[in-house]
C-alpha cells in the first residue's frame, strides 16, 4: 500500500470518528449543557428567608450574626436604630371580683383585688413585677405579678399564688397561677361617639375557673382598673436592617435569592442506557453567581449533583430533556 492510499484511509477514518452520534459519558456533559442554555427561564434560585424575613422589621435586640455584619460593613445592609414607645404600666390597679354560679349570677359578696406594679425599663422589652392581694372579707391571699410589656396589644401577665387559699387562688391549679391580660386603656365605648369621650384606665382583665363549689365550673371574669392617671410611656431604641441600593433590585423574589441563569456542567458519569432512546446520567455542576447572588451567599460552595436525562432523536443525535437539580441551600451563618 503506497503513502497517499494510507493518507486518504487516516481521514476517512476521522471523518467516521467526527460523526459518531453515540452517547458517552464525556459527551453527556455538553449535550445537557445545550439542553440547559436553551431553558430561557431556567433561573437557579434557594430560599434564604432566615434572612429576607428579618429585613425591614424592628428588632430589639442587635443582629449580630455573621453574615449581616458582613453585608453591613460591605455596605449592601444598613443598620439604623429607631426610638419606640412602650406601654408604662406602672401603679395601682384595682377592682373585685364576685363567685357567680353556673346562670352567671352573683352569690356572694365581692373579694376585692388589689394590685401594686412598676415597669421595669432596664430590659427589652420592658416587664412587669409587682405584688397583688385579693381579700374575700378578712381572709387575704398576696402573690406576685410578672409578665413582659408589648407595644401594641395586650401584654400577658402571671399572677403566682405561694398556697391554696382563698380569692383567686381557690381554683384547682398545678402551678397556682392566673394569667391575665394587662390592657392599654381604649376610649369607654359607650361615649366613644361624645366629643368629650375621656379614655378609660388601664385594665387588668381576665377570668378563672372556681371549680371548688360546683359541678360544673364556672368561668370568674376579674378586673382591675388603673387608679389615678397614667405614668409617661416608655421610650427604647430598637433596630431596623435595610437593603442599600449597592444591592441590585433582582438579587431577591420575595424570599428567595435569585443565584444565576448560568448552570454550569462540569461533568457527567454513571451513564445508564435505559432504552434504545434514553439515558441518564449523574453530573457535577456549579452556579456562576450574579453580582448580588456573591454578595448575599459569600464563599459558601455552590457545587451541585444533578440527575439528566437524555433523548434520542430519529437521527440518532442525543439531545438532553429534563433535569432533576436541587440548589445549593442557604442558611445564615451564627
Amino acid at each position: 500500500m503506497n503513502r497517499p492510499m494510507i493518507v486518504a484511509l487516516w481521514l476517512a477514518t476521522v471523518a467516521l470518528a467526527g460523526c459518531s452520534k453515540a452517547l458517552t459519558e464525556s459527551s453527556a456533559s455538553g449535550v445537557i449543557q445545550k439542553w440547559i442554555d436553551s431553558q430561557s427561564s431556567l433561573l437557579v434560585s434557594t430560599f434564604a428567608g432566615e434572612l429576607t424575613k428579618q429585613v425591614g422589621i424592628e428588632m430589639i435586640n442587635r443582629w449580630s450574626v455573621p453574615d449581616v455584619q458582613r453585608l453591613i460593613k460591605q455596605g449592601y445592609l444598613e443598620e439604623k436604630t429607631v426610638s419606640v414607645s412602650y406601654p408604662n404600666f406602672s401603679g395601682q390597679y384595682s377592682g373585685v371580683h364576685h363567685e357567680v354560679n353556673i346562670f352567671r349570677v352573683y352569690i356572694s359578696t365581692p373579694s376585692v383585688d388589689t394590685l401594686d406594679i412598676r415597669t421595669v425599663s432596664t430590659t427589652k422589652p420592658p416587664h412587669v413585677e409587682g405584688q397583688f392581694k385579693t381579700c374575700f372579707e378578712n381572709n387575704c391571699d398576696v402573690g406576685s405579678v410578672s409578665g413582659a410589656v408589648q407595644r401594641n396589644g395586650p401584654s400577658t401577665l402571671t399572677l403566682s399564688f405561694p398556697h391554696q387559699g382563698s380569692g383567686f387562688s381557690n381554683r384547682p391549679s398545678p402551678h397556682n397561677r392566673l394569667i391575665v391580660a394587662l390592657q392599654r386603656s381604649q376610649t369607654d365605648t359607650v361615649h366613644e361617639y361624645e366629643p368629650d369621650a375621656k379614655p378609660a384606665p388601664d385594665a387588668i382583665i381576665g377570668q378563672y375557673t372556681d371549680a371548688n363549689s360546683y359541678v360544673v365550673p364556672v368561668p370568674i371574669p376579674i378586673r382591675a382598673n388603673h387608679v389615678g392617671p397614667n405614668p409617661p410611656d416608655i421610650q427604647q431604641d430598637v433596630y431596623v436592617y435595610s437593603w442599600t441600593n449597592k444591592l441590585p433590585k433582582d438579587t431577591f423574589s420575595g424570599a428567595m435569592l435569585n443565584l444565576g441563569r448560568h448552570l454550569v456542567v462540569e461533568s457527567c458519569e454513571h451513564l445508564l442506557l435505559a432504552s434504545e432512546t434514553t439515558a441518564t446520567a449523574s453530573c457535577k455542576t456549579h452556579v456562576t453567581l450574579t453580582g448580588g447572588a456573591e454578595a448575599i451567599f459569600g464563599n459558601r460552595p455552590t457545587d451541585r449533583l444533578m440527575e439528566a436525562s437524555f433523548g434520542k432523536q430519529p437521527d440518532g443525535t442525543w439531545i438532553g430533556t429534563s433535569i432533576k437539580y436541587t440548589p445549593p441551600p442557604y442558611s445564615l451563618s451564627q
